[in-house]
């Protein structure tokens, strides 16, 4: 049976601040929490060393969507952080 693995890295994550930084991972958690929620367990992922993501599909065919996913997940949360520090959202 073939499988896929998605293995990722947030680029340029040290230059997040602690708040930024902890909201991104709050997200993934939750994002992986669903994937393995719909598959019943099937498919899992993990978010390690604070800004590694790894995700197991027991479906090679999903790996693109997935990978499509998480990649907007992660820009949309870091263009939101920001636009929230531009625009009176946030501290200045």
């Amino acid at each position: 049976m073939i499988r896929a693995t998605i293995s990722a890295d947030i680029v340029s994550s040290t230059s997040l601040s602690v708040e930024e930084l902890t909201s991104l991972q709050t997200e993934i958690h939750r994002f992986l929490d669903a994937l393995a929620s719909k598959s019943e367990g099937k498919d899992w992922g993990r978010l390690f060393k604070g800004d590694s993501v790894e995700v197991f599909l027991n479906d090679p065919n999903e790996a693109l969507r997935v990978t499509l996913l998480l990649k907007t997940l992660v820009k949309r949360n870091i263009m939101l952080n920001i636009n929230m520090l531009r625009y009176g959202g946030g501290k200045q």
